[in-house]
């Protein structure tokens, strides 16, 4: 839908009135930062947060005083050491990535979206568990005793089919004779075990962590917990209270009030679903007043920003920097019957830039669920 219902409506905000409650329900970069910066005013309807409570609350389903609590554990783990760590880790998996595709995969990368997970997930294993994981499965090591799946491997799949074990009691996951919930359980048992494992590592060395200069985040949030005395647990317009407001990160991201849209023809747009990728434009971040144009699409703002945002921008930073300065990253052009080279990529290229629209898939994280194929070329300096 994207931004369509703002403009048939007629305002990028508008309030639904309905016998159970207002709902509002707004695409305006100005309002939503303002509901993000009135926290704790305005905060998280965390009645409707609860699925993330896998292994107890979380920062993102708990209010008042027990969020305070949750935040004050988890930002411990964040700042400049461990900066340094997820630069250094990034640097180190991203360079060690491209050399897999080249060696192992004849430069050609058909899907994307399962390595870039791969990526940050490895970086997220070093920076939260203190592990270090490797590309090549050959080299890895056995499992750890009691275990059947490494915790790299059943965190994806786990992540995955969330939503199976949100809907399906836990149970029921074990017993019932299908693949995917005997899966999910078996998922779900394994990380369980590995998180026990860590914390129980640290309660053991609670001593000498404290005295480490660079800490996994595991470790800040269980040494907190220990430390703790309570432990984890032009116009304005008046919005009532206890009305629920909805930010849709769609719409905001697709309107034109906020984003420059490129001079492309209406059919050309129309030829290519109106892709975003259309109005890709990454110098508009060079421009110091654009850079808080909707930047709380990611990772929040105000007091329910999201702790690990520095990580991510790190991450993203140290593996974007590696990757374009080592290598180019080309579509893989394949022609079909009698056409020319350029008409092959001009295919190949607008079929991309549909995909970033048409195939587009949103579940925990945001991605294009059919593969675009690309190709790993070494820069020649």
């Amino acid at each position: 839908m994207g931004h369509d219902p703002f403009r048939e409506a007629g305002s990028d905000t508008f309030v639904l009135a309905t016998p159970s409650g207002n709902m509002l329900w707004s695409s305006d970069d100005t309002v939503i930062r303002g509901l993000f910066e009135q926290h704790p005013k305005v905060d998280a309807p965390v009645e409707f947060l609860k699925f993330w409570n896998v292994w107890g609350p979380t920062i993102a389903s708990v209010q008042g005083a027990e969020w305070k609590v949750h935040r004050k554990a988890v930002t411990a783990g964040f700042g400049p050491a461990m900066n340094h760590t997820v630069w250094k880790e990034t640097l180190s998996q991203t360079q060690k990535l491209a050399t897999h595709w080249t060696e192992d995969h004849q430069a050609i990368v058909p899907v994307v979206r399962y390595w870039t997970s791969r990526l940050a997930l490895h970086i997220i294993c070093n920076g939260f568990f203190g592990m270090k994981v490797e590309w090549n499965a050959d080299n890895q090591k056995s499992l750890p005793t009691g275990h059947k799946i490494a915790l790299d491997a059943a965190l994806p799949k786990f992540i995955e089919n969330l939503a199976v074990f949100v809907t399906v009691p836990t149970a029921l996951l074990s017993r019932l004779p299908v693949k995917k919930f005997r899966d999910t359980y078996e998922n779900f048992t394994e990380i369980t075990t590995y998180l026990d494992e860590f914390r129980a590592k640290v309660l053991n060395n609670v001593e000498a962590v404290p005295a480490k200069k660079s800490k996994t985040i595991l470790e800040s949030v269980v040494l907190s917990e220990v430390s703790e005395k309570n432990p984890l647990a032009k116009e304005t317009h008046q919005i009532p209270e206890n009305t629920l407001t909805l930010i849709n990160n769609a719409g905001a991201a697709r309107n034109p009030k906020t984003w420059k849209r490129s001079k492309i023809s209406k059919e050309r747009r129309n030829a290519l679903s109106d892709s975003p990728a259309l109005d890709f434009d990454p110098d508009r971040w060079l421009d110091e007043k654009d850079q808080r144009l909707a930047n709380w699409t990611a990772f929040g703002a105000g007091g329910r920003v999201c702790p690990g945002k520095e990580f991510a921008n790190i991450e993203l930073t140290a593996a974007m920097a590696t990757l374009f300065k080592l290598y180019s990253l080309e579509l893989v052009v394949v022609k079909e019957n009698d056409e020319t080279d350029d008409m092959a990529w001009k295919r190949t290229r607008d079929q991309a830039i549909r995909m970033f629209y048409d195939d587009m898939e949103a579940n925990i994280t945001i991605g294009v669920h059919k593969d675009i194929p690309i190709r790993i070329v070494e820069r020649v300096v």
